[in-house]
């Protein structure tokens, strides 16, 4: 049913069916479909969920080559237009590249949407003394703040935000 739709021009089926590809739900693996499908429901119809799927495919050369550029474009207006995941990416992108500013600033933006994701990273950078632009004066403040981030994403059922909070209490930092 998806295929049929997604070859009516059906935005979610396109996407739906790009994604089935991507992971390999009742079909088989075949990333270069599914970046086929992601296109043509960003760039004809500019739909912002597959624009973030494509930018992911961009960003870990899945189908196509590993682009940057591309990704940050498909990335860059929907996280503007407020889409979390979109935000949560180009975090995950500033951080990569070392601006922990910009990263904590996406991260933030995620997390008034409440995306449990961008709530690790901030408790990430506020534990390993970033989250500032340089390292911490106070390295026990990072780590209060990074206990309550990964709180926050602990409660929404985060794996790795109970995963650090785990270790935070175990090592009785922060706590």
């Amino acid at each position: 049913y998806y295929c049929h739709a997604a070859d009516q021009g059906h935005v979610v089926a396109q996407t739906r069916l790009g994604f089935m590809l991507m992971h390999r739900y009742g079909v088989k693996w075949d990333y270069k479909e599914a970046v086929k499908w992601f296109k043509k429901a960003a760039e004809e119809q500019n739909f912002p969920v597959a624009k973030v799927l494509l930018a992911e495919c961009y960003l870990l050369g899945l189908g196509v080559e590993e682009n940057l550029e591309q990704a940050i474009r498909y990335l860059s207006d929907v996280a503007q237009d407020g889409n979390a995941d979109a935000q949560f990416n180009m975090g995950m992108v500033c951080e990569h590249q070392n601006n922990f500013d910009g990263a904590k600033s996406w991260y933030k933006e995620a997390v008034k949407q409440g995306h449990a994701g961008a709530m690790a990273n901030l408790g990430d950078l506020y534990f390993h003394g970033v989250a500032g632009g340089d390292l911490y004066k106070d390295r026990n403040e990072g780590i209060r703040k990074a206990v309550e981030w990964y709180t926050r994403a602990s409660d929404q059922g985060h794996p790795r935000g109970r995963e650090h909070l785990g270790y935070c209490y175990y090592r009785g930092l922060g706590v």
